[in-house]
């Protein structure tokens, strides 16, 4: 009940290139610290199947967060 899993995925095809895509997937783990009190984690994906010059494909985040609920 104080914790909850969300995994969320979008993507963006390009409607000029069918082999043109970009997509973002999100894995969010979030607890309850105390009452009013929340902490989560998430790890998100950034994956552009043409990047720039110099970029690569993928990228990576890991977000450690705390905040309050009101």
């Amino acid at each position: 009940d104080a914790t909850k899993l969300v995994h969320r995925a979008e993507a963006f095809p390009s409607v000029e290139d069918s082999d043109d895509f970009y997509c973002q997937v999100t894995t969010e783990l979030t607890t309850s610290l105390t009452e009013s009190m929340i902490a989560s984690v998430a790890h998100v994906l950034d994956y552009d199947n043409t990047p720039a010059a110099g970029f690569k494909r993928a990228d990576n985040r890991v977000i450690l967060s705390v905040g309050w609920s009101f």
